[in-house]
């Protein structure tokens, strides 16, 4: 059993391109293909990339891990945070 929900966020399948210009979601998550292009189409591709995303930022913040956590905070900072001179996106991405 389970829910459908965000219903406002479908689209037809007959429509081609973004169903809206800006993008919606947590950019710590998004593709880098869609941050960078953001007139992309969005694909089954962008959401592999996004749950990867889920999976390493998970992963990073609950397990144990060889890394020092000074290491381990650097590399959270580069995937996951802002770029400050483009404002979205980690730049390692």
């Amino acid at each position: 059993r389970g829910f459908l929900i965000n219903w406002d966020l479908a689209k037809l399948l007959t429509i081609q391109g973004p169903r809206q210009t800006t993008r919606m979601g947590t950019w710590q998550f998004m593709s880098a293909h869609l941050i960078k292009n953001s007139f992309a189409v969005h694909a089954v591709e962008d959401d592999l990339e996004s749950n990867l995303y889920v999976v390493l930022w998970m992963a990073l913040k609950s397990r144990e891990s060889y890394m020092s956590v000074i290491d381990r905070m650097q590399f959270i900072l580069q995937i996951f945070n802002a770029d400050p001179l483009v404002g979205t996106g980690g730049s390692a991405k």
